[in-house]
């Protein structure tokens, strides 16, 4: 199954993965992750908060996902959105 447009949302760590996800389940977030990433026909967006209160997921926020760091730069043109 595909879409012209794929949305990846949340790839914050600590919600993606989980703060406390071991191996096995970071191993299956991720291929997760990149089987969403092949669907994408036309576009991909992968979208994460700078700031997240920690109430709302019970974890500490650390800023962008590990897996977005391993996308080489050369495959992202980052925005940011207004504040």
């Amino acid at each position: 199954m595909q879409a012209d447009y794929v949305f990846l949302i949340g790839l914050e760590n600590g919600v993606w993965p989980k703060a406390n996800a071991n191996d096995i389940e970071k191993a299956e977030n991720s291929r997760l992750l990149y089987v969403s990433m092949t669907r994408a026909k036309k576009g991909l967006y992968i979208l994460h908060s700078k700031a997240r209160e920690r109430k709302v997921t019970g974890y500490k926020i650390t800023g962008r996902s590990e897996f977005i760091e391993a996308i080489p730069k050369e495959y992202i043109d980052e925005m940011d959105s207004p504040a």
